[in-house]
């Protein structure tokens, strides 16, 4: 009698199971690194926006009451894409606030209400404060 060739399936189950199991790790890994980068290009945007808020300055005795003010002082940028979001749209919280001081200023980005950036538990806010040339960015881990 001649024996049948080919996979039980049995074995073909355990194929699949093994399939499943490597693409949750990769999937998890993937999008681990996706909400990195989308913290990047928040730091970024944070970058700039007070790269813009020292510009002011240097042309004005203090830090501008609002982002509408380095925004309308620094035609030679485009910072108006990095004030209303970031270029994907994964931070769309971005803004600057003065402080009492003409020697401070903070600039925050939040994520996206209900964006795939929220799942980033630890770094869904991220503030960029200098005061009197000292500069925080917290929370530590995010940058």
């Amino acid at each position: 009698m001649k024996r049948a060739r080919g996979f039980t399936l049995l074995e073909l189950m355990a194929v699949v199971a093994i399939i499943a199991v490597l693409a949750g790790i990769a999937f998890n890994a993937y999008d681990k690194q996706l909400r990195k980068s989308r913290r990047s290009e928040a730091k970024q945007a944070l970058e700039n926006l007070a790269l813009a808020e020292e510009k002011w300055r240097s042309n004005n005795a203090k830090y501008p009451a609002s982002i509408s003010s380095v925004l309308n002082g620094t035609p030679s940028y485009d910072f108006y894409t990095v004030a209303k979001a970031t270029p994907t749209g994964n931070c769309n919280d971005l803004g600057t606030t003065a402080a009492s001081s003409s020697n401070s200023f903070k600039v925050t980005a939040t994520a996206k209400a209900g964006g795939p950036q929220t799942k980033d538990t630890a770094c869904t806010a991220m503030v960029l404060t200098s005061k009197c040339g000292q500069v925080a960015k917290t929370p530590t881990t995010c940058w």
